[in-house]
């Protein structure tokens, strides 16, 4: 019933002309399909469901130009491909996916992503993706209907909300292929870091609630997810109480050969009404904001002003910065979107740069993920929750896992211009 309702609002909307839809109209089409599959998740309409949020964002993407839009569209349809593997939807998934991918990495110079061109019955100058290669969708799952093409944005930025300056919030600008992705490197070995520990507590929430208890439980379980979803090997900085030095947490992943470095953090502020999920990378900045933050973190590091100028080197010279802001940007896009659902007061602060001492010298892409402010009282009250914890640890999955599959979209792309040419 509730399905079928989705089906008839989302009909409604898009029989209207374009320039006369707004976006209050495709968040409630989007909130009825998402009641769908957060009612029960094991039903048949689960997954249509799921693959219509991801379709109706990016139909409001390219409509009203918005990149939050098409980074929410690309996570979601990773998430069915993750949640529902079994779904005939996925290889159909699979093709958006990479298209809303390629878009931004060849420039977004035209059109529509190629797969929503091809199944709206529009033509594309886009050579990579065929529409013979794409599967059909069966007539009682959605399907777009009546787009018409849109010029994508000239570049992918990243949303900033709240941001305090154009320094504080660095575009987000898919271009250029990392070496990573031009040797078709994969992604095979993930340690995962959660902060603190040992005497060192981290922050404390209300009622005793320290910071090093909630992230080791959301670490143990999106290490779980991973393993059992991803099938890659995770390796723990810590798995217990214990306190591991920051140079030490790295220097693990590096001995480890491990491809992802992920550090889980709970944040604070001195303003108690702060809120919100935000998720950082290695890089210099000018923000008060995001150097504050860098220096709790930092706090304890047992380094002296004589290693100054050799962390300043080794943050100038990481050849990784690319491939970790790509990982934040997937990461912090899923962690908002799995949290902001009947939570009405989260925001989305971004993914910023900052000289974190836990990411100095890694090796691998890494982040630091900051999954909510222990100081805000309502945070608090939900990370008390191991429902809300997994909650957390499921979005902190879909957004490695939307980065991981976008480096196979990318080799599943290259196989598919080759074969265009023979």
């Amino acid at each position: 019933m509730q399905y079928a309702h989705a089906q008839q609002m989302r009909a409604h909307l898009l029989a209207e002309p374009q320039r006369l839809r707004t976006e209050r109209q495709y968040t409630a089409v989007l909130n009825a399909y998402r009641a769908v599959y957060h009612g029960d998740p094991a039903s048949v309409d689960a997954p249509k469901s799921v693959f219509a949020v991801a379709e109706l964002l990016e139909i409001e993407g390219h409509q009203f130009h918005s990149a939050q839009n098409l980074f929410d569209a690309r996570a979601q349809y990773a998430f069915l491909r993750s949640q529902y593997p079994h779904s005939p939807l996925c290889k159909t998934a699979l093709w958006a996916q990479y298209a809303l991918a390629s878009t931004s990495l060849h420039s977004r110079s035209t059109h529509t992503s190629p797969v929503f061109a091809a199944r709206s019955g529009q033509k594309t100058r886009t050579a990579a993706v065929r529409a013979p290669l794409l599967p059909t969708v069966a007539a009682n799952q959605p399907v777009v209907q009546d787009v018409s093409a849109q010029d994508a944005p000239s570049s992918v930025v990243h949303g900033m909300e709240g941001s305090d300056s154009a320094q504080d919030s660095p575009a987000f600008v898919e271009g250029s292929s990392s070496m990573t992705r031009v040797l078709g490197l994969g992604i095979h070995r993930i340690v995962i870091d959660a902060g603190h520990g040992g005497h060192d507590s981290g922050t404390l929430g209300p009622h005793g609630l320290e910071e090093k208890t909630v992230v080791l439980d959301v670490a143990l379980r999106l290490g779980r997810l991973l393993q059992q979803r991803l099938g890659v090997q995770v390796i723990y900085t810590r798995h217990t109480d214990t306190f591991i030095p920051l140079q030490e947490r790295t220097a693990i992943a590096n001995r480890a050969h491990a491809d992802l470095f992920l550090s889980i953090h709970a944040n604070s502020s001195p303003e108690p009404e702060v809120r919100g999920v935000e998720t950082y990378y290695l890089n210099f900045t000018g923000s008060p904001n995001a150097l504050a933050v860098a220096a709790r973190e930092n706090a304890g590091s047992g380094l002296s002003v004589h290693d100054l100028s050799g962390l300043v080197q080794k943050i100038a010279l990481t050849d990784k910065i690319g491939e970790s802001r790509s990982l934040a940007a997937d990461v912090q896009q899923s962690l908002y979107q799995g949290l902001r659902s009947g939570n009405p007061g989260l925001r989305n602060r971004g993914v910023r740069q900052a000289p974190f001492m836990v990411l100095i010298g890694a090796r691998m892409p890494s982040i630091l993920a900051e999954i909510s402010f222990l100081t805000n009282a309502s945070d608090a009250a939900d990370l008390r929750q191991p429902a809300y914890r997994q909650r957390i640890a499921e979005s902190l999955y879909h957004g490695v896992a939307a980065y991981v599959q976008s480096m196979d979209g990318m080799r599943l792309a290259e196989n598919a211009s080759n074969a265009s040419f023979r």
